[in-house]
């Protein structure tokens, strides 16, 4: 696969132009069989408040482009000039000639999304949700039955400390709790802001770790505990056991061979403790 990236104005996405020639031609260059996809950075000062009507329009320019059938996705980052974060619309060719956009990705550039799992929620509509910084809290509902809905917390790991006592027993994993317990509060505050019918009993949080593990197995298995840890101790964690669990999957690149490999590291049902008393 090869990535191209460039930037531009909203004004420069159409079918005639310097633009779509750069990008038909570096777009051309890749070798039989390989995939290629876009990345563009776009300038466009007034760009809509209504997220949907900015999608159609690009999906609209976009599929007037001679490129964008050619490409596996192009991944659009927006800049307005109203102090917005850069938004991310991600769209993808479909037979009929036009493209349409990747929904479960909406503000997420495609790359975290796809570390972050969001493949598993093909089969829901999402909305994107208020959490705290550097947490994507999405409300999903099935398709076909809104009476399946749930809440889904992410966050990446970008730091692994274990924290361990003087006989070298982990102790603590303190940037693993604070994202799980920063989704978990994330959850929490959307299920009393949503309310009303929606039953929201199977909510999952998703934890990715991005540093290696220098082939210290216990360090895995402190993983496994510290999750647990945080689900015993945190009290927004034993609240959300309470009305119904929650999955927490931690994913870790291992070290094998001499190239780094995904390794599941956990996935933990934190189960209700109904004991009173």
């Amino acid at each position: 696969m090869i990535a191209r990236t460039t930037t531009a104005t909203i004004g420069e996405l159409v079918p005639e132009g310097a633009l779509s020639e750069l990008l038909t031609a570096m777009v051309e260059e890749r070798a039989e069989g390989q995939q290629a996809v876009v990345d563009l950075y776009v300038h466009w000062g007034e760009q809509p408040v209504d997220d949907e009507q900015a999608s159609g329009v690009l999906a609209r320019r976009l599929a007037a482009m001679p490129f964008a059938a050619a490409v596996r996705r192009v991944a659009v980052g927006v800049v307005a000039d109203d102090g917005r974060e850069v938004g991310y619309f991600t769209f993808r060719p479909v037979p009929d000639g036009t493209v349409e956009e990747d929904r479960p990705v909406r503000d997420v550039h495609p790359m975290v999304g796809r570390r972050l799992s969001l493949w598993r929620l093909r089969d829901f509509e999402l909305t994107r949700l208020e959490a705290p910084e550097d947490v994507l809290l999405l409300h999903a509902v099935a398709r076909g039955n809104p009476q399946d809905q749930r809440l889904v917390a992410l966050a990446q790991v970008r730091q692994l400390v274990v924290v361990r006592d003087e006989a070298g027993r982990v102790t603590a994993l303190p940037h693993v709790e604070r994202a799980l317990a920063n989704c978990l509060e994330a959850v929490r505050r959307a299920r009393a802001r949503l309310g009303g019918g929606a039953r929201l009993d199977m909510n999952h949080v998703w934890l990715h770790i991005w540093p290696p593990v220098d082939g210290d197995l216990d360090q895995l298995t402190a993983l496994h505990h510290g999750l647990h840890r945080a689900a015993q101790v945190r009290p927004a964690v034993h609240r959300l056991a309470q009305d119904g669990g929650a999955q927490v999957a931690a994913h870790q690149p291992a070290q094998r061979r001499g190239h780094p490999e995904s390794l599941v590291v956990e996935t933990a049902r934190i189960e209700a403790d109904h004991q009173t008393g």
